[in-house]
């Protein structure tokens, strides 16, 4: 696995989610990324907030599996759009 830390913890949960759960890391990580914006829903939070604090989380994906190239590119134009609509013309 790439997702090492110094106690492996990291490594070692994804590792054992992928071969005993999903089957594939890109399930994985996906999985990971619904849960967080579920979790982002069930406190209200605002999906505009969502899309922004898992944008992060997407770059790291994105640099690791290539397969989150459409989402990533969907939420980086669904970002640049909030921001093209929320900028100040004045």
């Amino acid at each position: 696995m790439v997702f090492i830390n110094s106690s492996n913890v990291i490594g070692l949960v994804l590792y054992n989610i992928t071969s005993n759960i999903t089957g594939t890391l890109f399930l994985t990580l996906f999985g990971i990324l619904l849960m967080a914006l579920i979790l982002f829903l069930a406190f209200r939070v605002p999906f505009e907030v969502g899309a922004v604090l898992s944008f992060p989380f997407l770059l790291v994906v994105l640099s690791y599996n290539a397969s989150f190239l459409a989402i990533t590119g969907a939420v980086m134009i669904y970002l640049g759009i909030i921001v093209a609509f929320n900028f100040p013309y004045k």
